[in-house]
């Protein structure tokens, strides 16, 4: 069964992250959502609880219907690495040579919440020069790969007390 906890956890990130990206896509198209402002989290944090139920049932189906909390755990973080690296993957291709200006207007919106912040100009100056070393592929890909393990271990933890059907001891 360990090989089939891999499969379909690498199978079903792969789903989650297209997903997520083709919504994302959709959403800011329709001007319902600013990629800007990061408005897609509560959109991806749904999408990432709808991939681990999809993957759980799954792997129930090939495991005679049980799923322990440990399982779900463990794919929950296959998930969870395919959808870091393929989202910081795109983040980076998305920021420069889809979309290079999308940067400056996230830095702009950075700037203007942290002017209404009441901080001062050589704060903004110093956080906006942050910003940008921060914005380097290596950078993009590591931060999206550690938050999205982090989301899907706590989400995955938290789905098992509801999704697992231990096998019976006897």
């Amino acid at each position: 069964m360990k090989n089939s906890k891999v499969q379909i956890g690498l199978l079903y990130g792969g789903i989650t992250s297209l997903l997520s990206i083709l919504i994302g896509f959709a959403l800011s198209s329709f001007g319902l959502s600013d990629m800007s402002s990061g408005g897609n989290g509560w959109v991806n944090a749904l999408i990432l609880i709808l991939g681990i139920y999809l993957c759980s049932e799954a792997f129930k189906k090939v495991n005679e219907g049980y799923l322990s909390s440990s399982e779900l755990i463990q794919m929950s973080l296959y998930i969870g690495l395919v959808v870091g690296l393929i989202s910081g993957i795109f983040s980076w291709i998305y920021l420069t040579y889809i979309d290079p200006e999308m940067m400056d207007k996230i830095m702009r919106v950075a700037e203007i919440k942290m002017e209404e912040q009441g901080n001062s100009d050589e704060q903004i100056e110093m956080a906006t020069d942050l910003m940008q070393k921060f914005m380097s592929p290596p950078f993009l890909i590591g931060i999206g790969l550690i938050m999205n393990l982090l989301f899907s271990l706590i989400l995955g933890s938290i789905l098992s007390l509801f999704l697992k059907n231990d096998r019976p001891i006897f």
